[in-house]
């Protein structure tokens, strides 16, 4: 490439002089400057230099192959870079590689390279690598190495006869084993802005071209709410020499339509050889004068293109609604200011085009789809909401069906048709406007503008269901049942329809449906993981959830097919507390009393009794009794003969929850009193007792009986 240089001469009368150099003794120092220090990121450094010489070779030689490239591997861990040019002599090899500052490519903007360092840029990351010529006549391998003085070395280690090796040249890099990975994801990076593409060991990735010329292309991105949520900013490429160099907008100073394009980093702008100064370690751009004008000019050229190729394509167009759709085609890539600019210069049969339309004075429908930032499946799902206007865009779809045929529903069953035969589902919102109320639309529609619903066939509920014998008729019956699992997102909790799993005792346990909620006790279903442990609890079953019995969700409309084999969840948890009571009797005294309607306290001393010695505390714990015996309950936990605390706590929880047990104003009263006529239980701490139980009962048994009540 050639460099930029002025050659202007000075006049002077200054009579003494001297010439800038370097002293012999500083050469080391200045090398290690030149082949280290300049380049921010070394090992991208070693890939862009070489691969660009590679490419320079190739078209010094006349040569159209591609160059090849050998990413390291574990079992190879080197870097290598192969042309087939016409290979280097050792007289070559020696200055090239040795000499900083010495290159054959600044006579003609051919060629990438110029400046005479990078082919040192091995150094730059290791302190050795390997050159191998092949010429007509002989395979040459060359050892270039940091020695002693610091300034470098190349050594001839091996010369033999090239019988049938294409010409070209190699350079092999050995790459340290921590830096596979990354050399690997720089080098797909670089070569992706490549025309033509290396032949490699790995899958080199390609930019996503939406539209190109020979000077400029707009490339998209993955991301489908790119387009929602607003444009991709950032700063636009140039590439030249097959290197992608970001061009920093704050530089360019230009406040134009056109310069607004070097502000998308969805534009690649395609700069000839030598058209704009580069930094010395070729990582960015000069912006000295001649590179700002060069890219004023590309971003100018750029506009134009894409004035004229909108105007081009909206001509085709059968109305004016349509020829506004169609100019949308660059909206989701450019600025919106720089799209709008495009836009106003554009006329269809002399008309201006149409930003946005309004439906009247009341809403309509507009159906999309969209995925909740909290959803773990990554579904999208189909949202509606209402609209009094929109924007014309590509994505815009203006749906009209016959009100006085169609139910509004049935509308919808049709927007589904299209959003499953479409190809681009997650971008398009569809605008459902009533046939009665066309005359309210601005503009006036025609039928080219919009799709007729009536045309579109409903599309079918993909559903499946279970089939059951209903106990009352003895005949099969469909049912749509899912299981239910917890989860912080209502939708996420319900899984596809599938066959019910009864339990051991043959029955299955369900919740009746009102979309994502349990019917008639809407968000409770957001403590089904305290629920499944409370069932868990009351069963006599592990922690596992793998033994806990399947909760199923039945669609409102279907639970009047089910038959007595079927038990609400909330009648089950019933029952299996009205057994678990029997068994605990302790247990269930304590929770006749403290669940009384009964709010006035009267001390009861077999009460205390069972409060002090209950082998489960945790019964006088749930109900935060105040003596302080129970009030410091913190002090418990680990203790080897407190158990099932949290279960005990979680289960009285979940039962207060669904209103399956009353609450009272007992436990307060009775706090209330014990303070009030044992005040020196505050002041005893538990840690100053002995473990043994009995020990703690005689101990607050003998104070309350010495208080006179």
């Amino acid at each position: 490439m050639k460099l930029s240089t002025n050659t202007s001469n000075y006049s002077t009368n200054i009579n003494k002089a001297a010439d800038f150099g370097i002293e012999d003794s500083d050469l080391s120092h200045i090398m290690g400057i030149l082949r280290s220090q300049i380049y921010s990121d070394k090992l991208l450094a070693v890939i862009r230099e070489y691969s660009t010489n590679a490419a320079d070779a190739n078209i010094e030689a006349g040569n159209d192959n591609p160059v090849d490239v050998q990413l390291p591997t574990i079992a190879k861990p080197e870097l290598s870079f192969r042309d087939f040019g016409n290979g280097l002599s050792d007289d070559e090899v020696c200055n090239l590689y040795v000499k900083y500052g010495a290159s054959t490519k600044r006579s003609s903007n051919d060629y990438t390279g110029c400046l005479g360092i990078g082919c040192k840029a091995g150094f730059a990351y290791g302190d050795d690598f390997r050159v191998v010529s092949f010429t007509r006549s002989h395979i040459t391998t060359w050892h270039a190495r940091i020695d002693e003085s610091k300034r470098g070395t190349i050594s001839m280690i091996s010369k033999v006869d090239n019988i049938n090796r294409p010409t070209g040249t190699e350079v092999i890099v050995a790459i340290r084993k921590d830096d596979i990975n990354s050399c690997i994801s720089k080098a797909q990076q670089f070569f992706k802005y490549w025309r033509v593409k290396p032949t490699s060991n790995e899958k080199l990735i390609d930019i996503n071209i939406v539209e190109s010329t020979d000077d400029w292309a707009l490339q998209t991105f993955e991301d489908a709410n790119q387009y929602r949520h607003g444009r991709h900013y950032g700063g636009a490429s140039l590439v030249m020499g097959n290197i992608c160099y970001p061009v920093d907008f704050n530089q360019l100073n230009i406040n134009n339509d056109a310069g607004s394009l070097a502000q998308a980093n969805s534009v690649i702008l395609y700069a000839p050889t030598g058209a704009v100064d580069i930094a010395a370690n070729r990582e960015s751009l000069e912006y000295t004068d001649r590179t700002k004008n060069a890219i004023v000019a590309m971003t100018n050229n750029m506009l134009l293109d894409l004035v004229s190729r909108t105007n081009k394509s909206v001509k085709a167009a059968t109305s004016r609604v349509q020829a506004s759709i169609t100019a949308d085609k660059y909206a989701a890539l450019i600025p919106g200011g720089i799209h709008k600019s495009i836009v106003s210069k554009c006329t269809w049969r002399g008309l201006p085009l149409i930003s946005s339309i309004k439906f009247g004075k009341t809403n309509i429908r507009v159906h999309e789809q969209q995925k909740s930032w909290r959803s773990s499946d990554n579904v999208w799902r189909n949202k509606s909401g209402d609209a009094m206007s929109t924007s014309l865009t590509k994505y815009t779809k203006l749906c009209v069906y016959s009100d006085d045929k169609i139910a509004n529903n049935n509308a919808t069953r049709r927007i589904r048709t299209l959003q499953h035969e479409s190809k681009n589902p997650q971008m398009e919102r569809y605008y459902v406007i009533p046939r009665s109320r066309l005359d309210d639309v601005e503009p006036k529609l025609i039928p080219g503008d919009y799709i007729d619903l009536d045309t579109i066939e409903p599309l079918k509920a993909n559903r499946t269901a279970s089939t059951i014998t209903n106990g009352n008729t003895q005949k099969p019956v469909r049912v749509n049942v899912c299981t239910l699992s917890p989860n912080t997102l209502k939708s996420a909790r319900l899984s596809k329809e599938a066959p019910p799993t009864a339990m051991a005792d043959g029955r299955f346990v369900y919740v009746p449906l009102d979309r994502f909620d349990w019917q008639g006790h809407e968000d409770w279903l957001d403590y089904l993981d305290q629920i499944q442990k409370a069932i868990r609890f009351l069963s006599g079953l592990s922690n596992s959830s793998t033994l806990t019995p399947v909760i199923h969700g039945v669609k409102k409309h279907h639970v009047k097919k089910l038959d007595n084999k079927w038990i609400t969840l909330d009648a089950y948890l019933t029952e299996l507390f009205a057994t678990w009571e029997k068994t605990n009797r302790d247990q269930s005294k304590l929770y006749a009393q403290v669940t009384s309607k009964d709010s006035h306290f009267n001390y009861d001393p077999e009460l205390a009794n069972i409060i002090v010695n209950c082998d489960n505390q945790d019964i006088a714990n749930y109900g935060r009794v105040l003596i302080h015996y129970h009030k410091n309950s913190s002090y418990y936990h680990g203790q080897p003969h407190i158990s099932d605390r949290h279960n005990l706590t979680n289960l009285f929880s979940v039962l207060y929850r669904l209103k399956l047990i009353e609450r009272s104003e007992y436990l307060l009263d009775m706090s209330k009193y014990m303070t009030r006529n044992y005040p020196l239980l505050d002041t005893v701490t538990i840690r100053s007792w002995a473990e043994n139980k009995n020990d703690v009962a005689n101990h607050i048994h003998k104070y309350i009986n010495a208080v006179t009540i």
